[in-house]
């Protein structure tokens, strides 16, 4: 390579961290996104694509060796005993093109089925690093809310932590107390020594917009979505603020512990409702990946079917489907929320996969045009909650136009 050449990659390197950076601090330490997960996913693939054609350009400090996000100020720092990584993504297939397949629903169907091919992959990866040719698989949904960690010692609860930027996160106790879905002493009269509980804080459908009314009402501004409006929730320094606001939690991990180990993915769940821990309110075990496909083609996609899939059925949104190895003694293993990596020992099973569905066309401003938003449809991981595609809304203050997408999800007219 040229030295011009070589300087053009480095200065484009540098850029798309610098870039993405910042875009960390605005969605994990502001809670006010900038872009949208697909601009962001994007960024970050490139980055990545261009770290493994030019090695010599990764540091520590890239974007792609750090988990991401930063502790608020205004909170002390605590250190996870055991990272709090992202999970592995399968990434959606977007063959056949919407040339090939000018059908959105037909080509969205498609898309999918080759997304799961990926899924298949990662199976095997799985049979293979764990030596045996059937693996049991826990398939729960992945609730689209802020991840936390709570620290029950003896019992009673000590310690609410934000997951941060994966290994600091802040000391948010005095406002997890405040949610009543999380029990300040666990219910039983033998508890652990010690033991750290991984979940997620969230608000429904529904709360969250009783709430927006009621901010409107008091000339306040209405939150995004409800996933910004608990991560913004959390971050307030007066816990009897948070206390009025409606966020709940779902617990669905294992960080480190004293005193308890659980043999699988399915006693830990039942231990945690036991212990009066809200966990899902549906999960799938199954035997193998070919009962998790059928499982996942009927009670996840509903025969594709956009209106009855799992994503309608929950009160909450959704933005995956998490996969795990349901044998994996959980107690005894890294974080299963780390990365995914098959070492091919027994005790160190590939951690959980994201499979991201598809969904409908959103609409992004791309970019102006003489002091005018101009939009675009594109599509996302995931489909925005609406009454249904057939809207019509003020999407940008700055303009007075309003904008129509039509049922099929194709055209987008200015009104």
């Amino acid at each position: 390579m040229s030295d011009v050449s070589s300087e053009l990659v480095s200065a484009r390197h540098a850029r798309l961290a610098a870039e993405i950076l910042a875009h960390d601090r605005a969605y994990y330490v502001l809670s006010a996104p900038a872009i949208t997960d697909l601009e962001y996913d994007q960024l970050y693939r490139e980055l990545q694509q261009l770290e493994s054609a030019h090695p010599e350009l990764i540091t520590p400090e890239s974007p792609t060796q750090r988990v991401g996000g930063a502790p608020a100020e205004g909170f002390a720092r605590v250190e996870h005993q055991r990272p709090m990584l992202s999970l592995e993504k399968v990434e959606a297939s977007e063959s056949p093109s919407s040339a090939e397949e000018p059908d959105r629903e037909r080509r969205v169907q498609l898309q999918d089925e080759n997304t799961l091919a990926a899924l298949s992959a990662w199976y095997a990866q799985i049979g293979k690093a764990l030596g045996r040719d059937a693996v049991p698989l826990i398939m729960e949904p992945k609730v689209d809310g802020v991840s936390l960690s709570v620290h029950y010692r003896r019992g009673k609860l000590t310690l609410g932590v934000t997951r941060g930027d994966g290994r600091f996160g802040d000391d948010i106790t005095a406002n997890l107390r405040t949610l009543r879905s999380i029990p300040l002493q666990l219910a039983t009269s033998n508890p652990p020594e010690w033991i750290e509980i991984r979940g997620e804080a969230y608000m429904t459908l529904a709360d969250f917009g009783v709430m927006n009314a009621a901010l409107v009402a008091a000339g306040e501004k209405a939150a995004p979505n409800p996933r910004n409006a608990t991560s913004g929730t959390l971050k307030l320094l007066d816990p009897r603020v948070v206390a009025q606001r409606p966020i709940r939690a779902v617990f669905y991990a294992v960080g480190a512990s004293e005193g308890i180990r659980f043999e699988s993915h399915s006693e830990m769940l039942r231990q945690y409702q036991a212990w009066g821990l809200p966990v899902q309110g549906c999960w799938w075990a199954c035997g193998g990946m070919d009962e998790l496909l059928g499982i996942y083609r009927t009670a996840v996609v509903a025969g594709y079917d956009e209106d009855q899939d799992l994503r309608r059925q929950l009160p909450y949104e959704i933005d995956g489907v998490v996969i795990k190895d349901a044998g994996a003694r959980i107690a005894l293993t890294p974080d299963l929320s780390s990365r995914m990596t098959v070492t091919g020992r027994p005790l160190d099973p590939p951690a959980p996969l994201t499979l991201i569905m598809h969904k409908p066309l959103d609409v992004v401003c791309s970019h102006k045009e003489a002091g005018r938003s101009v939009y675009e449809l594109l599509p996302m991981r995931w489909r925005a909650r609406m009454p249904s595609l057939s809207t019509i809304g003020r999407l940008d203050k700055d303009t007075s136009g309003l904008l129509l997408i039509t049922d099929d999800g194709d055209f987008l007219h200015r009104v």
